[in-house]
């Protein structure tokens, strides 16, 4: 994913969010940066980025954090959709992870969140994306539902390359140690090609003294 599609795809995930600011009282406010993050990943290998979450709400709140797909409505990327995380063909969903989930904040603190993106080995080199979502959480009184409101994001781009694939013996046969197995139907083979080479040495030692 490009840089510019980065940029434009933040600008639009903070729009509706500061519309949310604007109903509550100045300077009680939300964030989380960066807005965009951009990584390249080998297939089955690990990579981390630590996002930031700021509270200036003026008290201590619940926050949880959301996961999310998104798609375009037009060819020309100026219009975004929101979806359900892991329905579309290129989300991040299945190799995202992230830390906390739920968590308090006091005003005026930063919480810290390490997002841990590991795509799997079977994963197809390719571009993928998705969005966190972090809102305050706010319980009914019967306990039975949750809202989320005034959410801030982070669009997140993963350029999957190729990772380094099998290790061992099926990457470098001739440098690697061989398995149990391999040694054990190695040994039978030769003894094998040895105890044929010895019954095939005795016939000739037979034939040779019926000739004299």
């Amino acid at each position: 994913m490009t840089l510019p599609r980065l940029l434009l795809l933040g600008a639009l995930l903070v729009m509706p969010v500061v519309a949310v600011a604007q109903d509550q009282p100045k300077g009680q406010t939300i964030s989380l940066k960066p807005a965009t993050v951009s990584i390249s990943v080998p297939a089955g290998e690990v990579t981390l980025q630590t996002l930031y979450f700021s509270n200036h709400t003026g008290s201590t709140r619940t926050f949880i954090v959301q996961r999310a797909d998104y798609d375009f409505t037009s060819k020309d990327d100026k219009g975004i959709q929101f979806l359900d995380a892991g329905v579309t063909r290129d989300s991040i969903h299945g190799m995202l992870d992230v830390t906390p989930v739920t968590f308090e904040l006091e005003d005026g603190e930063t919480q810290e969140f390490l997002v841990r993106l590991r795509p799997s080995e079977t994963t197809k080199p390719g571009q993928y994306r998705g969005a966190l979502f972090i809102g305050e959480q706010v319980s009914h009184s019967d306990d039975a539902s949750i809202d989320v409101v005034g959410r801030v994001g982070t669009i997140i781009g993963v350029t999957v390359t190729s990772g380094t694939g099998l290790t061992g013996s099926a990457l470098d046969p001739v440098s690697a140690k061989p398995s149990a197995m391999m040694v054990a139907f190695i040994t039978i083979i030769v003894l094998m090609f040895f105890g044929a080479g010895i019954a095939a040495a005795r016939v000739k030692i037979q034939n040779a003294n019926k000739l004299y």
